[in-house]
């Protein structure tokens, strides 16, 4: 898809409908050269960013690919961005589910540099059947430990909502001492009623 056919699509749907629009990027990841990424281009037909940076069992570095891949977009664009978790494995190019411990640490690392908020998906994988004649189909997450955690993310998310929807310029700095700690100040900007 190029980025002129999707500005024809936007225009289109918005004159229909003027409820937000979102994409999913997943040229995202920073271990890509910087040559490589043509997202900036989409950025401007869509009011949410998703993004999926999947770095369990493909290039993981305690979650600094996903620090990395939303501090990126953030440079790009100061729309939401919404981190896509990955919380399956086990097919495709993905040999094992994150456990619970790493997708913790991939939402908290993404809601450090920017990200608004998270989307968990269950996937089914249509090749795999459980014997012969079953229609039944392998899902994932499949660990109910790594279910059981993002169920725990999500209400977590839900309470940071309004600071991590909230206008980060206005919010203190944040210095640390080194490179291995991720840390950032946030406004929670409720509304008293």
């Amino acid at each position: 898809l190029k980025a002129g056919i999707l500005a024809q699509i936007y225009s289109h749907v918005k004159a229909l409908d003027s409820r937000p629009t979102a994409i999913c990027l997943d040229s995202t990841a920073p271990y890509l050269k910087a040559d490589t990424h043509n997202f900036p281009a989409f950025l401007p037909f869509a009011d949410l960013i998703f993004t999926d940076i999947y770095p369990v069992t493909h290039h993981w570095d305690s979650g600094r690919s996903i620090a990395d891949g939303i501090a990126l977009l953030r440079n790009h664009t100061t729309k939401p961005i919404v981190l896509v978790a990955q919380s399956f494995g086990g097919m495709e190019c993905y040999p094992r589910e994150p456990t619970a411990v790493e997708e913790r640490l991939m939402l908290y690392m993404a809601w450090i540099r920017g990200a608004y908020g998270v989307m968990f998906f269950e996937h089914e994988d249509p090749l795999s059947h459980a014997g012969p004649g079953s229609n039944q189909r392998l899902r994932f997450p499949n660990s109910p430990n790594l279910w059981l955690e993002c169920q725990r993310l999500a209400v977590e998310g839900a309470e940071l909502a309004p600071a991590l929807q909230s206008h980060r310029a206005a919010a203190p700095s944040v210095h640390v001492s080194g490179g291995a700690v991720h840390a950032t100040a946030l406004l929670d900007q409720r509304r008293g009623g």
